[in-house]
């Protein structure tokens, strides 16, 4: 969401960084025409072109919940997890002034490290018979390993309407800590005006970076580019290319692996 490229050529930079082995079926760029003054957001599968990017309203010097998620600067809103029930809910109110017409929301959000605690908890806890577990998680399918997400859950985002009730617009979603998600949740038609759109979601699960009312153009199909060059050590890994084209393969990579893919 905040790179910015400096040429025609786009370089990603792959790291391993944990004691871990990655499998990596395939690594594309999507490219799409951005409007005049706009971006290009993803909502669900799909992709439109969004202008007129409106920061949260403050509501007082007290407020600094609207300087905290006027722009994608790291400064995140964030709160502690319930002490009692890690699945307790909590909602956040936030308004702006609408131009009216066909707007969105644009939520950049990450996790927070609740999930991943969850999940070495979960681990801990099958102890000695971690391997039976993977076992039935192979024999079974993961259906029933999913409840824990489930109970966690997306942001859920809502619009107050005329008579003043919230109705859900759509939610957002996305699994990792790391990196920053950048997605739209397009509204229901709004006249100009100030409208309060409210972010349901579990205590301590999420870190939200910016909030904006966008105002909602095209939709567009990006173009997948695939890579045409990989280096490891600053020379040419033709086995890696090969394995990131063939959709029957895998590019694998190991602990304190890096590799450019441009």
């Amino acid at each position: 969401w905040t790179a910015a490229p400096k040429s025609r050529d786009f370089d990603v930079t792959m790291t391993n960084d944990a004691l871990e082995t990655h499998a990596v079926a395939s690594v594309r760029v999507l490219a799409a025409p951005r409007p005049p003054g706009g971006r290009v957001l993803r909502a669900g599968s799909r992709y439109f072109q969004v202008t007129d990017f409106r920061a949260p309203k403050s509501r007082g010097a007290t407020d600094d919940v609207a300087g905290l998620l006027a722009a994608s600067d790291g400064r995140e809103y964030k709160s502690p997890a319930s002490a009692t029930n890690l699945a307790e809910k909590e909602t956040l109110d936030v308004t702006f002034a609408s131009p009216g017409g066909r707007v969105g929301l644009l939520v950049v959000d990450r996790n927070s490290l609740l999930n991943t605690f969850l999940f070495y908890q979960a681990i801990a806890f099958m102890g000695s018979k971690y391997g039976d577990w993977m076992a039935a998680l192979e024999r079974e399918g993961k259906a029933a390993f999913a409840a824990p997400g489930g109970l966690l859950g997306d942001i859920d985002v809502s619009v107050k309407d005329a008579s003043g009730a919230f109705v859900k617009a759509g939610s957002v979603g996305e699994v990792g800590p790391i990196a920053r998600e950048a997605e739209l949740v397009p509204l229901p038609p709004l006249p100009a005006g100030d409208v309060t759109v409210r972010l349901t979601m579990t205590k301590g699960n999420w870190r939200i970076d910016q909030l904006a009312l966008v105002r909602v153009g095209a939709e567009v199909v990006p173009v997948a580019l695939d890579p045409t060059s990989v280096t490891r050590k600053g020379e040419p890994d033709p086995h890696a290319l090969a394995a990131l084209l063939d959709p029957k393969e895998h590019f694998v990579t190991h602990p304190g692996d890096a590799y450019v893919i441009r």
